[in-house]
């Protein structure tokens, strides 16, 4: 497997993955405002039915009728993975998946939608192995409530090419080199008490790169980018939503304390599909000047100094 490093300069080169029904091979988005709804998911990938599941654990020494025991190191669009891993794809899970196994797990083509409220719907646990989201399909299952549809506690993961919708909060990030790329991003309308973040960095997350994805918060608090830890890189995404769009991690975003460190937001487009200053009360907020803010702007053109 890749370090953060080799993950922060991740070029995408689309290969075949064992069992998929048809291979794509699209190129790379230039900018994440080209993502639609067409372009991500196991339908985009080329998978047409999938196979229902109920969700569980997984953990070592188990084996499981929805994974496949891969021996050799193989190439799933673009990520090389080192030595035996386990293989979901094409399955759908009606529950939750818990991951605590320190294989490397890669999930292709995979829908998880709790039909019951659910916490998380896919939770990676501290001390886990590496695991790749790619070309699938995570959050609630019609109205039902989910908190948030996919949270990172062990390092090294990646998201790609996929749909993560209606759960109050989109993805969270406590884990270290972590990459969420060519996704699109959505919030689910706000329940009371709800904080919604499409994207939430958590603790002192390190070597994150978030980069040419659609993120959107319909809802008029909290954020699209909630940003915290080092070294995190934030590029050609789109962005529309939220209190503030992008919560900058300055003064560990008014909480106190050591902020964001190291962080680059380049090539950002925010968007005015909810409100007019894209976020409900504006662009940014707890922005450290001395991190890099470059080339931003709202979608019309108008640049964007936070």
């Amino acid at each position: 497997m890749r370090s953060a490093a080799a993950l922060v300069s991740f070029v995408f080169v689309c290969a075949v993955a064992a069992g998929a029904d048809e291979a794509l091979t699209p190129k790379q988005a230039v900018h994440g405002e080209a993502i639609t709804a067409e372009g991500v998911g196991p339908g985009a990938a080329g998978y047409g039915s999938l196979k229902a599941y109920a969700g569980t654990t997984i953990k070592n020494g188990v084996a499981y009728p929805f994974a496949r025991e891969i021996a050799a190191s193989a190439t799933y669009d673009g990520f090389d993975i080192d030595g035996p891993h386990l293989l979901i794809e094409g399955a759908a899970f009606s529950s939750s998946l818990d991951i605590y196994t320190s294989r490397t797990v890669v999930l292709r083509g995979v829908s998880i939608r709790p039909a019951a409220h659910a916490h998380i719907a896919l939770l990676v646990r501290d001390g886990a192995g590496e695991v790749y989201v790619l070309w699938s399909d995570v959050g609630a299952a019609g109205s039902n409530a989910v908190g948030a549809a996919i949270a990172f506690r062990g390092s090294h993961a990646a998201v790609h090419r996929s749909l993560i919708s209606k759960a109050a909060d989109g993805v969270q990030i406590s884990a270290s080199g972590v990459m969420v790329a060519e996704n699109l991003i959505e919030t689910r309308a706000a329940s009371p008490g709800d904080h919604n973040d499409a994207i939430q960095l958590l603790g002192s997350p390190k070597h994150i790169t978030i980069a040419r994805n659609k993120i959107l918060n319909r809802n008029p608090q909290t954020s699209c980018l909630y940003l915290a830890g080092e070294h995190i890189e934030v590029r050609s995404n789109y962005v529309s939503g939220g209190g503030w769009t992008i919560y900058g991690g300055a003064s560990n975003n008014g909480k106190g304390g050591a902020g964001a460190s190291d962080v680059a937001v380049v090539d950002t487009i925010f968007g005015r599909d909810f409100f007019e200053k894209s976020g409900n009360f504006g662009p940014v907020t707890y922005w450290n000047k001395a991190n890099v803010w470059r080339d931003n702007r709202f979608s019309d053109g108008v640049t964007i100094a936070p």
